[in-house]
């Protein structure tokens, strides 16, 4: 089971996630591979939104929050 918290521009919009490793030797052992994963349980918005405004000079960062806030065709515009 693993916790994913990443706001990064290199996963943002593309269905992916990136697993945190404690060492090289663990993450190139993983690699880069496709699973099937499951979410048990998913974020706040509210939080998220809470988090992300502050960091706002990111285009990406700028559409998540646009999207948070149900402003979806201003944040289709940035894309």
């Amino acid at each position: 089971m693993y916790r994913v918290d990443d706001y990064g521009w290199a996963l943002s919009g593309r269905n992916t996630i990136d697993l945190y490793m404690a060492n090289s030797r663990d993450m190139n052992t993983w690699g880069a591979r496709q699973e099937t994963s499951r979410s048990l349980q998913w974020g706040d918005p509210q939080q998220s939104l809470q988090f992300l405004q502050s960091h706002q000079d990111y285009k990406h960062i700028k559409r998540m929050v646009l999207e948070l806030e149900g402003r979806h065709q201003q944040a289709a515009a940035l894309r």
